[in-house]
């Protein structure tokens, strides 16, 4: 299985992007493990709002306990480096800028809108070629396996 599942899910993408370029609450991101902070990658976390609400419905239609959602900002040029999330087992991830970028994988490249991704394979975002913003809905209980394995009974997928 691929470690990133495309499916559809009909949202307020421009009030999405309303909350996340509300640039109160953002910080630099620093890595739990190493105290590195990466000045370029800016992350919101939230607790309100539409942003909230996403996260509540997939934490209810996946019977997950544990899902937090997060506005992330990568500046033009920035590179996150190959990586596996510290904590998130899998997230829900929505692009909301025009230009998705491609995410690498260590034996493949992959462009696209809306997904589950499988944080523990390793990913980077090399070069972002323009602002790239993101809302992640991380899933600490649940595998990417476990709730790829169900989500095309909950959801429609875009490719197979």
């Amino acid at each position: 299985m691929l470690p990133i599942i495309e499916f559809e899910f009909d949202f307020n993408k421009e009030l999405l992007l309303a909350e996340a370029n509300d640039m109160n609450g953002y910080e630099p991101f620093i890595d739990p493990l190493n105290g590195n902070v990466f000045t370029g990658w800016m992350i919101k976390r939230v607790n309100t709002g539409y942003a909230q609400e996403m996260s509540d419905h997939f934490q209810n239609l996946f019977e997950s306990k544990d899902c937090k959602p997060r506005f992330y900002i990568q500046e033009p040029g920035f590179t996150l480096p190959f990586h596996r999330d510290r904590g998130t087992l899998c997230s829900f991830n929505f692009l909301l800028s025009e230009n998705p970028d491609v995410i690498n994988f260590r034996k493949f490249n992959y462009t696209y809108r809306i997904g589950l991704l499988n944080t523990q394979a390793e990913h980077a975002v090399l070069n972002v070629t323009s602002t790239r913003i993101l809302l992640k809905i991380s899933v600490f209980d649940k595998t990417f396996d476990e709730i790829g394995s169900i989500l095309p009974t909950k959801l429609r997928l875009t490719r197979a």
